[in-house]
């Protein structure tokens, strides 16, 4: 018996000194709320981002057992980004014909569907058109969708750009007239229609209205803060000049927000393009980075420079899909550079994940005591010297006992 419990002792220890070191691999922790159920969700916080490894490889989630078992719970990282389909609709290119300069082009549905664009592709490269929009069910009653629309394409050593997209309203029409006003043949090459539709998806949405201007040499160069460490997924630029314009920007975050001296600043590019007063100027990040401070420049060439009122940001907004099968303290602890990243199961099967689960609170974020926090409190096992320490005596204590039961089986023989 004695033996038994002395064993018991030894498990003990290494299990207790097993989960602390665990999690004090890590730098820092969120108390979970008690699970409920098998599965639930975990709503990562905007804060928390810059903490921990962007791909979430050192985010693990332990659960400390009464006998002092440490427990793994798995979890998929989930998200519902923006998502955009096009379908093309099947027509026939009928009545082409012009009249006091305006050319005519009708498109006739195979089948009765929604539509709600039109792309249109011309032989020249370089024009200007401002188009009219008619939609008909017997082609000879039509109505109007669309007046004075502005299509443009430019061409040549410093631009390449093409606007030539027919968006409007859902409509639901067997023919629709498209009137090109021009007094040349703007040779139309190719005509393509279709129903496009977007799930907006699930985003934190931050925005932004004031900037430190620090224009210089026709360029407009705005700095401007994100409150979160948060890598933009798409963003939108507000202006409210009312004239024409089509300008080049770029969009960088700042790699080294520490360095004092401005001239050492290093900036990442992210996102590229051209505002326009043609297309309601909502771009994507092409490389997503973690930041929070960051720099839009934007080229006027010879032009006034244009007055840009706000920038709306959008972050992807990503979900823990956690399963529990043991009573236990769970807490979310992450911040570990080196660690590898987790491989579950689960992730062979994302297909059989709960369509719903209710979602758990996270507690204060707090830092895990380790050998850079002596000033903190530390479990009694957490040194290691503690711990060998104990394992000798218990050594010693079971060799004792085992010498004595040796010489008493002795005496017994005699």
């Amino acid at each position: 018996m004695k033996i038994k419990l002395i064993l018991s002792l030894i498990a003990f220890s290494f299990a207790l000194q097993s989960g602390f070191a665990q999690i004090q691999d890590y730098t820092y922790k969120r108390k979970l709320d008690a699970s409920t159920d098998m599965w639930h969700r975990i709503q990562i916080p905007p804060e928390m981002y810059g903490k921990f490894l962007y791909d979430f490889s050192d985010v693990r989630i332990f659960g400390i057992a009464k006998n002092g078992d440490t427990i793994q719970a798995p979890y998929i990282v989930v998200s519902n980004s923006r998502k955009i389909s096009e379908t093309p609709l099947a027509f026939d290119l009928i009545n082409k014909s012009y009249k006091n300069d305006t050319y005519y082009y009708t498109l006739s549905l195979k089948s009765l569907k929604i539509a709600n664009r039109i792309h249109l592709d011309f032989e020249n490269s370089n024009y200007e058109y401002r188009i009219d929009l008619e939609g008909s069910n017997d082609n000879a009653e039509w109505f109007g969708i669309l007046k004075d629309y502005r299509i443009l394409s430019i061409k040549n050593k410093l631009t390449d750009y093409t606007f030539s997209d027919v968006n409007f309203d859902d409509s639901h029409y067997n023919y629709y007239r498209i009137a090109i006003h021009s007094a040349k043949d703007p040779k139309l090459k190719q005509a393509e229609i279709s129903i496009k539709t977007e799930e907006s998806g699930e985003y934190n949405h931050e925005e932004i209205i004031t900037f430190k201007d620090s224009s210089i040499n026709k360029q407009t160069v705005l700095y401007f803060n994100s409150s979160n460490n948060t890598p933009i997924s798409h963003y939108s630029i507000s202006v409210s000049d009312t004239i024409d314009y089509y300008r080049y920007f770029t969009l960088e975050v700042l790699n080294n927000p520490e360095e004092k001296n401005k001239k050492l600043l290093q900036f990442t590019l992210i996102s590229e393009g051209y505002l326009s007063s043609l297309n309601d100027n909502h771009f994507v990040v092409n490389t997503q980075h973690l930041g929070q401070h960051y720099r839009l420049t934007i080229k006027n060439n010879d032009n006034e420079p244009l007055n840009v009122t706000k920038l709306d940001l959008y972050d992807l907004r990503q979900t823990l899909v956690v399963r529990f099968t043991q009573p236990a303290d769970y807490y979310l602890v992450y911040g570990n550079s080196k660690a590898a990243p987790p491989v579950y199961d689960l992730s062979y099967f994302k297909d059989k994940l709960p369509e719903t689960s209710s979602f758990l609170g996270l507690g204060n974020q707090e830092v895990i005591a380790n050998a850079s926090t002596a000033d903190e409190i530390k479990p009694l096992f957490s040194s290691k010297l503690w711990l060998w320490s104990i394992m000798l005596a218990i050594i010693g204590l079971l060799a004792w006992f085992s010498l004595k039961m040796i010489k008493n089986s002795s005496k017994s023989m005699e």
